[in-house]
């Protein structure tokens, strides 16, 4: 595994997502806040769960600001070690258990699932699911070949991987509510691999929903410091 991160450029670097292509990704979003900005009330200050959420209803300036928001993080290292990560912990579950059925939920516009595709054995079946219609369909053009939808919702799952982010630090309830549905899409002895930023929340609500009846922590590893200091863990969760 130790040449993972040399795959991972070189696959980036075919769909324009490798650190040579920095500056101009950084002057595409610089430019998507400016649109966004000059036309949105409020938006100056709106935080990433109102921008989804104006995405959802089919604002273009908040959809095109949201997909290269998603993609700035991956001109940099912070990607780099969360691919790494995801391939050891689902080629090892490939090992043990044959056959794996792996969601990324909230796949955005399908960068990590054009890169695990590459990485991960045959065994391993892919699909991916984000409520945004417009990054979907990105997603979709990026990866023709696998599963795409726009909920895990009535799927049935060994590893669901699940970026917390989008969701409103206080918002208990929406927490609590993906617990039940990432329980309700795994098989039994299947995982959740989530993505917490320490720096808010998001720790304290995955353990205190995901933990007791639902699930049992078996990793919590630190896998990055992103711009800002800002310590991102990623946990996995075994369903009981």
């Amino acid at each position: 595994m130790s040449d993972i991160s040399d795959q991972v450029r070189v696959i980036l670097k075919e769909i324009e997502f490798h650190p040579d292509f920095k500056e101009k990704k950084e002057q595409e979003l610089v430019e998507a806040r400016q649109r966004f900005y000059g036309a949105v009330d409020g938006g100056r200050n709106m935080p990433i769960w109102q921008i989804i959420g104006l995405a959802k209803t089919g604002n273009e300036l908040a959809a095109d600001l949201l997909r290269l928001a998603f993609e700035s993080i991956y001109i940099g290292k912070y990607f780099e070690a969360r691919v790494r990560f995801l391939t050891r912990v689902v080629g090892y579950i490939n090992q043990r258990r044959g056959i794996v059925h792996a969601m990324d939920d909230g796949c955005g516009t399908g960068v990590d699932l054009y890169c695990l595709d590459k990485l991960l054995s045959d065994d391993v079946v892919l699909c991916g699911a984000d409520p945004n219609p417009y990054v979907l369909s990105i997603a979709r053009q990026r990866n023709p070949s696998l599963g795409l939808r726009s909920s895990l919702v009535g799927g049935s799952y060994d590893v669901v991987y699940s970026d917390f982010f989008s969701i409103d630090d206080n918002d208990a309830f929406a927490f609590l509510k993906k617990s039940r549905e990432c329980h309700a899409a795994l098989n039994e002895g299947g995982v959740v691999i989530q993505n917490v930023d320490v720096s808010y929340s998001d720790r304290i609500f995955s353990q205190q929903f995901f933990g007791g009846s639902y699930f049992r922590l078996v990793r919590d590893e630190l896998i990055s410091e992103i711009e800002g200091n800002h310590p991102c863990y990623l946990q996995v969760w075994e369903k009981i």
